[in-house]
């Protein structure tokens, strides 16, 4: 007479007990890698970033992944994309010319091109570890702040600036005590001038030109490393001499990020 509720009891346990492994499941979920997949070039690298170039073709649709390092987007070419969450979850981000943002470790996302355009965007992950940084010299500031730079924003380990060059406004002597990497939103000339010398000849900044973050496939030429080795290229030196930068044609825009 009584077995019968006994055995719905215990199935009702096992369903209760059932819930915690399913949820335990579904936290160790693992998902792919960002980078590299189609539609995905890697531009270079350096002992603080991995840089990217991303295009979202109209249909194409990435795998579920999940972010092994945080990371900074830039937009060079606008479009729509949708964004899904492994919840089923989406939105539909409208990703302008210049938009940067901050994206954290460990989300996990699928993208989807929604335009006819290719969306087309720089990625900066950025490796964890030291910076490296060069002590100050009297009477001579650092890279930032200076004149027509905004600062985006910034977290523990970064600032993000946005920097025009305009004519007849010249950014005063300064040096490079801290590293960064930057992105040109928009090409054009600039020209130099160190400490007590006349300026250097005007050259030449494109849209999606990288600074201070080593072309992929670049190697090492120090002692004890042959070129053609695949060794890694060494980190870009600081600029240490104190130098002027003026603008020389164009409407040169960058997006800077500077390690603290």
């Amino acid at each position: 007479m009584h077995s019968k509720p006994r055995i719905i009891g215990l199935a009702m346990t096992a369903v209760v007990c059932a819930l915690p492994s399913l949820a335990a499941a579904q936290s160790r979920q693992t998902y792919a890698e960002p980078y590299p997949r189609p539609g995905v070039i890697k531009l270079g690298e350096s002992d603080r970033v991995v840089a990217w170039e991303v295009q979202r073709v109209e249909g194409s649709v990435s795998p579920m992944y999940q972010l092994p390092l945080d990371q900074v987007v830039v937009t060079l070419t606008e479009g729509a994309v949708k964004f899904t969450t492994p919840d089923g979850a989406w939105r539909v981000v409208r990703e302008r010319f210049g938009m940067v943002r901050l994206e954290s470790k460990g989300v996990s996302q699928q993208e989807e091109g929604l335009s006819e355009v290719p969306s087309r965007a720089i990625i900066f992950q950025l490796k964890e570890g030291p910076v490296r940084t060069t002590p100050p010299v009297d009477g001579i500031p650092g890279q930032w702040p200076r004149i027509n730079a905004v600062k985006l924003f910034e977290t523990d380990r970064i600032s993000v600036w946005d920097q025009e060059w305009k004519p007849n406004e010249t950014i005063g002597y300064h040096l490079h005590y801290t590293q960064t990497a930057a992105v040109f939103l928009v090409g054009g000339k600039l020209r130099t001038r160190d400490l007590g010398k006349p300026s250097n000849p005007p050259f030449e900044r494109h849209q999606g030109e990288l600074l201070g973050v080593p072309r992929a496939g670049a190697v090492s030429t120090r002692a004890g490393s042959p070129q053609g080795s695949g060794a890694q290229a060494p980190p870009p030196a600081p600029r240490m001499i104190p130098h002027e930068e003026e603008w020389a044609g164009g409407t040169p825009r960058a997006i800077w990020i500077e390690f603290k």
